[in-house]
């Protein structure tokens, strides 16, 4: 007698979470970098890094691991016993040299602008980079002493004018250029001596004082006064004519000799800000700048005259967006940079990922990457912040480090590696790769490992294959027009179908009133779309990979299969030919009992007719068609970046789960559909529609 069925189908605008896990050997050898981001460490295989070397030996005996001098030309780093891997990770060139006998390591004097330094090359191009100026770095140099003596600065004086010069006698921009960009005030107007060198003197047809102050007792109408001005990132005393006397220095204003003649500074400011002294260092990290009381990177008091301190060239900003900027964790050195921490994005990604963090990212798929969301790079200029976006969409990810050797943040836009993560088909080739994420389950293709022409497939080929490369930064789509409508419905749209066996004697009408358990015990195909598939009351669903381990014969149940919401069918575990493809027609009859099961039929080759499953419980399949469908771009049930702003959360039907009834033939072809389409989820729902049990057509 001919069986009846019942078929269901489940059509979804979501696409799949089943978690395998490779067992590696517990030998401790040599890793190029840890789990836990930590390089050339002696640990476990299984504690290596995805896509860092590993041998069973001695770090010393690795040629990744071996140690030798790190040249790291965008730093000016130049680190002895560094490991290989952990230099060209960083962006160095590895050389098993001393740094004595490299000639990039070498110091020299670096000429900026009027400042010097004896630094290598490498670093002299840094401080080009990090402070904005052209620089001549000079190997013939090579002492300090040598260095510090040169001096390019033309010698200064004052130049005392027989003429006067006034606002209507003056060339254009005298004024302004004389008191660095300010108007004269009522007590300059005439102006009868300069500070200048001796060609700008000789073109004023002045007398030249090599060496004098303006404010020298005699000399003219000009005297010291309690003002300061800024030059060269520098404060300076200022004198009643308004030209730059020597170094503001809190302890020299009295100081007679101080106001006659040009001196070399009797204070210094280093990286730490200063109201006393105005001796700045742009080169250690302070700049001349108007004090604002309370603002951070300010020394704590007010200058004792003038307006000008020395401040620091470091940024203080609120990155984290609490309100409050926390002058620790918050505060950037000048040339560092950042990855903001802008709605939507996920903060401070790393530019070498550890399992941790991509973890949080791949799970986070309904936290970070959300529509609207955009990534962007800070930097720290002269105390200013600079904001640079990354690439729209999130074809750009801002990614940032810490450099070993200068202890700055570093970071950089990083182009989004989405197409790479769908060319990729294994889980271990996924892995590689720093922004793509494994999603066991459904294939590209449809097929399942180890099932129809895959038949035979062991089982760490299955662990290895089934399942779709994603990636873990979730590209943006223009999900507001048609083109993106369309690219949501056509990449993230699944149809499911689940075959129920209703038995000889019973009417399929009847089937509406079956529990969701006895339906469960019924099911012989697609089984776990059926709302608590897997579980132990409905709710509580067991672990995947005790069902796993149970379905492919390499493990037991806890409980008997009857007495669970599982199959009790053989043919949903079992092929009937063991040497034909897997499909429905070639399941084998009976049902199964206890917690194991048997598919041998006497000939012993049980694990050869083991029907292959890509997912094992109702709660697996619905997490993962939902991370599915929001990793592929900004589609699915996901608030805008902006919520808060916005007030846009997403449109529940904008991802949803629908089932619908059909009789079926023994051809498989419908014969009468039971009931109208309804929605059994939406949106975040994790509870069914309770009217999905109902609405059947009563009649025969």
């Amino acid at each position: 007698m001919k069986t009846k069925k019942i078929i269901i189908i489940f059509t979804t605008l979501l696409l799949i979470a089943i978690f395998s896990f490779l067992v590696s050997a517990q030998t401790t050898g040599c890793a190029e970098k840890t789990n836990l981001g930590a390089w050339c460490q002696q640990v476990t295989q299984a504690e290596t890094a995805i896509g860092f070397s590993w041998a069973a030996t001695s770090c010393s005996q690795t040629q990744y691991c071996k140690t030798g001098t790190c040249v790291n030309e965008n730093t000016g780093g130049c680190t002895s016993n560094t490991p290989k891997s952990v230099c060209e990770n960083t962006g160095g060139t590895w050389s098993d040299k001393d740094k004595n006998e490299i000639s990039e390591c070498k110091p020299g004097c670096c000429i900026l602008g009027q400042e010097v330094a004896f630094v290598n090359e490498p670093a002299c191009q840094q401080l080009a980079t990090d402070y904005g100026v052209s620089v001549d770095f000079r190997k013939d140099i090579n002492s300090q002493s040598q260095c510090f003596a040169l001096d390019t600065t033309p010698e200064e004086g004052a130049c005392v004018l027989e003429k006067a010069i006034t606002p209507e006698s003056a060339p254009s921009g005298f004024f302004e250029n004389l008191f660095g960009g300010e108007s004269p005030t009522e007590t300059t107007i005439k102006i009868d001596c300069i500070r200048t060198t001796q060609s700008g003197c000789s073109s004023l047809k002045g007398d030249f004082r090599k060496g004098v102050l303006c404010s020298a007792q005699g000399l003219s109408d000009c005297a010291k006064s309690k003002e300061t001005m800024l030059k060269d990132d520098k404060v300076y005393f200022k004198d009643t004519c308004g030209n730059k006397a020597n170094i503001y220095d809190k302890n020299m204003f009295a100081n007679t000799n101080y106001w006659e003649e040009i001196q070399d500074p009797k204070c210094s400011v280093g990286s730490t800000p200063s109201s006393t002294c105005g001796d700045c260092s742009y080169r250690l990290g302070t700049i001349g700048a108007e004090y604002e009381s309370g603002e951070a990177g300010m020394p704590t008091t007010s200058p004792a005259y003038g307006k000008y301190v020395c401040r620091e060239l470091s940024c203080f900003y609120d990155t984290n967006d609490d309100g409050n900027v926390d002058k620790v964790n918050e505060k950037y050195g000048h040339g560092e940079s950042w990855c903001a921490e802008s709605p939507g994005t996920y903060p401070h990604v790393p530019f070498m990922m550890d399992d941790t963090t991509k973890n949080k990212l791949a799970e986070g798929y309904s936290k970070y990457n959300l529509p609207g969301s955009r990534y962007y790079r800070l930097k720290c200029y002269d105390g200013k912040v600079i904001q640079e976006p990354c690439a729209e969409f999130r074809n750009e990810i801002c990614k940032e480090t810490v450099h070993p050797d200068t202890n700055k943040r570093v970071s950089a836009c990083f182009i989004n590696e989405k197409t790479t993560c769908f060319a990729s088909n294994t889980k271990t080739s996924c892995g590689e790769i720093d922004g793509c994420k494994w999603v066991p389950g459904y294939t590209l293709d449809g097929t399942v490992v180890g099932n129809g022409a895959l038949e035979g497939t062991k089982l760490e080929e299955y662990n290895e294959k089934q399942g779709i490369c994603y990636p873990i930064f979730t590209p943006g789509t223009t999900f507001w027009n048609q083109d993106g409508e369309d690219l949501c419905t056509k990449t993230s749209g699944v149809t499911e179908k689940v075959l129920f066996e209703t038995g000889v004697l019973k009417n399929r009408k009847n089937f509406a009133n079956d529990s969701i358990k006895e339906a469960a015990n019924k099911c012989i195909d697609g089984c776990y779309a059926i709302p608590g598939y897997g579980s132990s009351d409905g709710k509580k669903y067991e672990n995947v990979e005790t069902l796993k381990n149970f379905q492919l014969g390499i493990g037991t149940l806890d409980k008997k299969v009857q007495d669970e919401y599982l199959s009790k069918r053989e043919g949903y575990y079992c092929k009937k030919k063991v040497d034909e493809p897997d499909s429905i027609d070639n399941s084998k009859t009976g049902a199964e009992k206890g917690i194991t099961i048997n598919c041998a039929s006497g000939d012993g080759k049980d694990l050869e007719r083991r029907r292959v499953k890509p997912f094992y419980t109702h709660e697996q399949w619905l997490k993962t068609i939902r991370e599915m469908t929001r990793s592929i771009g900004d589609c699915g049930y996901k608030p805008h970046a902006y919520s808060s702003e916005t007030k846009w959360s997403g449109d529940p039907d904008s991802e949803k789960l629908t089932v619908i009834f059909e009789k079926i033939k023994q051809s498989k072809e419908t014969k009468k559909l039971v009931g109208e389409k309804i929605t059994l989820y939406k949106g975040d729902e994790t509870t069914p529609n309770s009217e999905y049990r109902g609405g059947f057509d009563r009649e025969k």
